[in-house]
This record gives C-alpha cells, sequence and structure tokens, in this order.
C-alpha cells in the first residue's frame, strides 16, 4: 500500500479495509503468538509536519506484549498507530 502523505494531516485515520476484512499478521516464527489485525492506520497528532524537502522517520505500532490496544508512558496506543518525525 502507497500512502499519498501529501493528503494526510496529523490526526488522519486511514482505513486498511473494510472492518470484517482487516490486514493480519501471523508470526511463523512463533506460530502461538497471537494474529495481529491491523484495520486502520492513524497517524499521531504528535507526528511532524510534512515538507518535502526534509528527512522523516516514523513507525508504525503492531502490538506490545501481545496487546494491541495499550497504554505506554501515559498514552494510548493501538494497532496501526503511527508516529513520523523530522
Amino acid at each position: 500500500m502507497i500512502i499519498n502523505v501529501e493528503r494526510c494531516t496529523r490526526g488522519t485515520t486511514l482505513s486498511i479495509g473494510p472492518r470484517e476484512n482487516p490486514l493480519e499478521l501471523k508470526s511463523e516464527r512463533n506460530p502461538n503468538r497471537p494474529t495481529i489485525k491491523i484495520e486502520s492506520i492513524h497517524i499521531s497528532c504528535s507526528s511532524d509536519f510534512y515538507n518535502e524537502r526534509k528527512d522523516f522517520a516514523g513507525f508504525l505500532v503492531y502490538s506490545y506484549k501481545d496487546q494491541q490496544d495499550f497504554r505506554l508512558n501515559g498514552h494510548h496506543y493501538r494497532t496501526g498507530y503511527t508516529l513520523i518525525k523530522e
């Protein structure tokens, strides 16, 4: 999937597909781990604004300690949460 970042702003939620058909990730190395279901990608309000002249890095949260909806360091995260920084 390619996301046009010029159309995305902080706080944007992008749908991956129909709710009844999310993207599913399953570990081949450890099949006992739970399947991760990604229904949408949310760009954090804490992300920096996009500028095509600058370099950016980011991360996409899949899970934390096998949880897909959790709190960490006072922040709420869910599978699909994305943070992009300059």
